[in-house]
């Protein structure tokens, strides 16, 4: 999946935790490179909408009480001058999706419709 990351005044881009009840499984062994599904932000109401397989999850933001760095550790680069260890702070966390409601099925063959109806009412 990916999502537009917005940058700050700092530079460092906002990244936004997604928090689901529950868990995910696949009949994938590896899930690297799979996206989980898709996902639509209604501004107007103010919700987060996924649809992930057969299912629906929706959601709403909430802003975290004390916001979170992203950190990337920098190995030693020989004939550099700088110190063995170092922290590079590539993003920052204040607000999480949060989905609080339990998925409901998706009992119609017609996924794809259904994703471009919510694409659809955000425009």
């Amino acid at each position: 999946m990916q999502i537009k990351l917005i940058r700050n005044e700092a530079g460092i881009q906002e990244w936004i935790i997604m928090e689901f009840t529950g868990t995910f499984k696949s009949d994938e062994f590896m899930l690297n490179g799979l996206s989980p599904g898709s996902v639509v932000w209604r501004k107007k109401e103010e919700s987060i909408v996924m649809v992930t397989g057969h299912t629906i999850l929706e959601g709403g933001v909430k802003k975290l009480e004390k916001p979170l760095l992203v950190l990337d550790k920098c190995r030693y680069i020989p004939n550099n001058d700088s110190p063995d260890n170092q922290v590079k702070v590539v993003g920052v966390i204040k607000r999480k999706i949060v989905f609080t409601s339990r998925p409901r099925p998706i009992v119609t063959r017609t996924y794809e419709l259904l994703v471009w109806l919510f694409l659809k009412k955000e425009n």
